[in-house]
């Protein structure tokens, strides 16, 4: 991120801070906060402060808003008023800990200019080594960045030995496997292509990968082109958030219909997405992955 960052996010902050009265009760944007997310987007708000002291932050209301856009993973955060930059309340700052855990690393402008990551403003958040849900069922799902690049192709590997064992000549997955390392750098850096992780502590156990749909040429349709979980983490819900997510993303930008490949003896995989809405569509296709295999197209069946 570039310097000119905090430049955004103030010019953003300062655009919505106007400090008035709404009612006898109600007192509005006093305080303005502005929020840049892992996907460069900024999202603003301002506090509300009312009488019967159930009003809310500026920092978690520019939070709702990212939320209600599908992001919950924050780079930068910068609070003010009329008298300068402020650091989030310590409610703040819990709560967007608590929205994922690598927003510990995210940075916040203090007055004076000084700037600190959350976590130096949460010394031994109880969080941490907590086996409580503080994410749901010991896990969260976040944005891959460039830095999960080596982690993924180790995953990617691993899982493939494990989904393909019985299915795919060892010698087909050896030589897929291969290429890897230099395939995971130049996925994150595709602009087309959006990856999601699902985080277990400091460990990254499945991803999922959406793309525009590319087989018919069919234009605004949106694809699954990827999703896998380590074998150590199966039947934890995990797939299932994760395939949620990208249905959930790609939904948001009008991609539709949904669409995936499976491999027809795949069955593991073509049970876990029927129980998701997904269904044959009747299109097969002929692949060869070190021998001659059937790929099946399933669409998602959209509820309306």
């Amino acid at each position: 991120m570039s310097t000119s960052d905090w430049e955004r996010l103030t010019a953003a902050a300062e655009a919505v801070l106007k400090p008035r009265r709404i009612s006898k009760w109600i007192e509005v944007g006093g305080v303005a906060a502005a929020i840049l997310t892992d996907r460069d987007n900024i999202h603003t708000d301002v506090c509300i402060d009312s009488a019967c002291s159930r009003g809310m932050c500026a920092e978690r209301s520019a939070a709702a808003r990212m939320l209600t856009c599908g992001e919950n993973r924050i780079v930068k955060i910068v609070c003010l008023n009329r008298n300068g930059f402020l650091p989030p309340c310590g409610a703040c700052r819990e709560f967007l800990m608590e929205l994922d855990p690598g927003n510990s690393g995210m940075k916040i402008l203090l007055p004076g200019n000084r700037i600190a990551e959350l976590q130096e403003l949460l010394p031994e958040w109880w969080g941490k080594n907590c086996k409580m849900a503080a994410v749901r069922n010991g896990f969260s799902v976040r944005a891959a960045l460039p830095k999960d690049a080596p982690a993924l192709a180790e995953l990617h590997m691993r899982a493939w030995e494990d989904a393909y064992r019985n299915i795919l000549p060892e010698e087909a997955i050896r030589k897929v496997n291969a290429g890897r390392m230099c395939q995971w750098p130049e996925l994150l850096r595709d602009p087309s292509q959006h990856h999601f992780v699902a985080q277990c502590e400091d460990e990254i156990a499945g991803f999922i990968g959406i793309r525009p749909w590319h087989d018919s040429g069919e234009y605004g349709a949106g694809e699954i082109g990827g999703l896998y979980v380590a074998a150590k983490y199966w039947n934890r819900g995990i797939g299932s958030a994760l395939l949620a997510q990208g249905i959930r993303e790609l939904l948001s930008r009008n991609m539709r219909p949904i669409r995936l490949w499976v491999l027809e003896n795949n069955l593991r995989a073509r049970r876990f997405y029927e129980n998701n809405r997904f269904r044959y569509d009747g299109t097969r296709k002929e692949v060869v992955i070190g021998t001659r295999q059937i790929e099946l197209c399933y669409r998602f069946e959209e509820a309306y």
